[in-house]
This record gives C-alpha cells, sequence and structure tokens, in this order.
C-alpha cells in the first residue's frame, strides 16, 4: 500500500487530490470473517474463498498511510449505509472509509 501511495503523490500536481473509499473497520463483511479463524491473514486482512484479499480500513490508519506519503488530509470519515438483499430478503448494515487528501503545494501551502 506505501508503495501505491508513494507512486499517487508522484504524479498527482501540487494541490490535487485523491478521493479514497474502502472497506470500514467492522463491516458486516469483517464480522463475517472473524469468525473464520482460518481467513483471517493479519490485522484487519482477511482472504476470500476465491483467494483474493480483503482489508478494513480505520479512518486513523488511512490518515497514517496518506499522511506518511506527504498528503494532508482534507476529510477522513467512515460512511454508514443500509443494503437490502431482496432476494434472501436481509438488510445489511455497511461500513466505508472514504477520505480526501491533497497533495500540498511546492511552497508548502
Amino acid at each position: 500500500m506505501e508503495f501505491a501511495i508513494k507512486n499517487i503523490y508522484n504524479v498527482l500536481k501540487p494541490g490535487g487530490r485523491v478521493l479514497f473509499r474502502d472497506y470500514g473497520l467492522y463491516d458486516e463483511a469483517q464480522v463475517k470473517f472473524s469468525k473464520a479463524s482460518d481467513k483471517r491473514l493479519g490485522d484487519n486482512l482477511y482472504v476470500r474463498q476465491d483467494g483474493t484479499m480483503s482489508y478494513f480500513f480505520s479512518t486513523e490508519d488511512v490518515k497514517s498511510r496518506f499522511e506518511a506519503a506527504g498528503f494532508s488530509t482534507v476529510n477522513c470519515q467512515y460512511i454508514y449505509r443500509e443494503t437490502t438483499n431482496r432476494q434472501k430478503e436481509m438488510r445489511i448494515d455497511r461500513i466505508f472509509t472514504q477520505a480526501k487528501f491533497e497533495k500540498k503545494n511546492c511552497d508548502g501551502l
């Protein structure tokens, strides 16, 4: 992740912004993963049945990663959404981490 964020910083013009949105900590998917200990690869990192991985971000985690690369935080928050699976007639609480970061101007502004 560090490498990807640094690449974004390097190609972005001063004053440019990055919009970030991904799974938030304690999302319903993470709760389901945590019930199966064989799915956990590390802190907030899980493997799906198809072999792909899912990471669940806290707002503090996202801010520290982007700020370490030189970005300033415009905003960073959790977004709560309720989704409905009509076929299974179930409602699921979703949590996303959403943030906006800005590359500082060359003069530090």
